[in-house]
């Protein structure tokens, strides 16, 4: 699948007004004292996981939504350029995505143990990929696109030789 058109990219605004809105409640938390209550801290980063996951839910949903796709029109060279393009993108992908997955559980560690209110932004963020990498069903469907291309790729040889 190829795209049309490229999607407009005006909802990633919502991300850093969302980073804005938590700094701030965050820094009226610690300026009221509620975090040096444990449990408010593990309650903060699991109310923390909602608008990561209304955020994730928009952009996709925006991004989804302003994307044209069109069958795949390549041959030869192109389609396994096209092929070998695709499976290094998933490859770096899963590599981000296994960075945020790894780094998560630390970021709540560190705020639930040592206090640390910019670790909540950082785990707002790493929420929000996970999310967005969940919801995103090209990333999903990559490697069935990826065997259909080679399949085709197949036939197409068998029918030149």
């Amino acid at each position: 699948m190829e795209e049309t058109s490229t999607p407009s990219n005006w909802y990633y605004v919502w991300v850093p007004i969302t980073l804005f809105l938590i700094d701030k409640i965050s820094a009226l938390i610690t300026q009221i004292g509620l975090l040096e209550n444990m449990w408010i801290r593990v309650f903060l980063v699991v109310f923390l996981s909602l608008p990561a996951y209304l955020s994730a839910k928009l952009i996709i949903g925006y991004y989804h939504s302003s994307l044209k796709l069109k069958k795949s029109e390549l041959e030869g060279v192109q389609k396994e350029a096209f092929i070998k393009g695709l499976k290094r993108r998933k490859v770096f992908l899963q590599l981000i995505l296994s960075f945020f997955i790894i780094t998560t559980p630390f970021s709540v560690a560190l705020f639930i143990i040592e206090k640390e209110v910019k670790a909540v932004i950082f785990c707002f963020l790493c929420l929000l990929v996970i999310l967005m990498f969940r919801f995103d069903y090209q990333f999903r469907k990559w490697p069935a696109i990826m065997q259909l291309l080679v399949e085709e790729k197949k036939a197409s040889e068998r029918n030149v030789s």
